[in-house]
């Protein structure tokens, strides 16, 4: 019968031209872009339909400036987030998880919390999702929603709400 799964004669093909070593995270960069903040590590559970990416600070930040007198402001406290972002090939459960850090200003005695953008201080999705969720809302109804996003019908309906009345304008109602 002879060799099965044994391929004589096949010589590897040498690489032209040095290429540096590529990781999962490099690639996942483009699609997790928040100003400040860089992807520092990817963990997918056992069936591949859950994601959590861990965000952190970009050290070339060069610490955290106040919005108003932008000065540098001390580090009050820090707290674990953890929010639902946009589906990822097969994961339908995306989260990122970064650490909030407060500070106070010795200036201006201005305190402020810095996380990535797009995601509101007590939001439990980033703003894309909410955006992906109102989109689905129009072709679909907000009850049939958890089927394509973890979130509950009534969530569904509140950020398709909160989307349309930040992007759709005032109604005009000179000629009724």
């Amino acid at each position: 019968m002879g060799n099965l799964g044994v391929v004589t004669g096949y010589k590897r093909p040498e690489a032209t031209t040095k290429e540096a070593p590529t990781s999962a995270t490099l690639s996942f960069n483009p699609l997790h872009q928040f100003k400040g903040w860089v992807v520092k590590d990817i963990s997918v559970n056992s069936s591949g339909h859950k994601v959590w990416v861990h965000l952190r600070v970009d050290r070339r930040r060069n610490g955290f400036r106040c919005p108003k007198c932008k000065r540098r402001m001390g580090k009050m406290r820090e707290r674990h987030r953890e929010v639902l972002d946009l589906p990822l090939g097969t994961a339908s459960v995306v989260h990122l998880v970064f650490t909030a850090y407060q500070g106070r200003c010795a200036h201006c005695r201005n305190i402020h919390t810095f996380r990535p953008p797009g995601i509101d201080a007590k939001a439990q999705g980033t703003g894309r999702l909410k955006h992906y969720v109102s989109l689905l809302c129009r072709f679909i109804p907000t009850d049939k929603v958890p089927r394509i996003v973890p979130i509950s019908a009534d969530t569904a309906r509140r950020w398709d709400k909160e989307v349309l009345m930040a992007t759709l304008p005032e109604p005009k109602l000179d000629g009724i």
